[in-house]
């Protein structure tokens, strides 16, 4: 696979995330089915505040695209998941240095209770759905660590 240099965060950016889940249907596989509506919000950044919708089923992500703040309710995501754009910065950073996230920088341990992600939603069954399929979502974003990422 190719190694692209892309800004983070933009559309290319998750685009290039799906493409490579996209690529390797037999990884994915091994974390079971995953459907999700997803926002991913990173708050902070020299744009202001970026949303990026993504529908991911089976074991694929299928669309990626950026929503502006009036269209995050009619995306009808079943999760939301936020932080600042140090946060996500120092996170990506870390996945491009180990090869994955260290333990320290995992969606699971930035989404605990004090820390700097948080997951919400509409309905607490659908951002259950998040939590049920972490490893998918965790290996996705880990997916960058074959990116060269430039930061905005």
């Amino acid at each position: 696979m190719s190694n692209p240099a892309v800004q983070f965060p933009s559309t290319q950016w998750f685009e290039h995330l799906a493409a490579r889940m996209n690529d390797q249907r037999a990884k994915y596989q091994n974390f079971g089915f995953v459907t999700a509506r997803a926002v991913f919000r990173i708050a902070g950044t020299p744009a202001g505040t970026r949303n990026f919708g993504l529908t991911f089923d089976g074991f694929e992500c299928l669309e990626v695209r950026e929503l502006a703040d009036g269209a995050v309710a009619p995306f009808d995501p079943d999760w939301i998941i936020e932080g600042d754009y140090s946060t996500w910065k120092e996170m990506v950073a870390n996945i491009k240095a180990h090869g994955e996230a260290d333990p320290d920088h995992t969606l699971n341990r930035l989404c605990l209770l004090g820390h700097p992600l948080k997951v919400h939603g509409e309905d607490q069954t659908r951002v259950d759905v998040f939590y049920r399929q972490l490893f998918s979502f965790q290996a996705f974003i880990d997916e960058s660590a074959a990116l060269e990422t430039s930061f905005a």
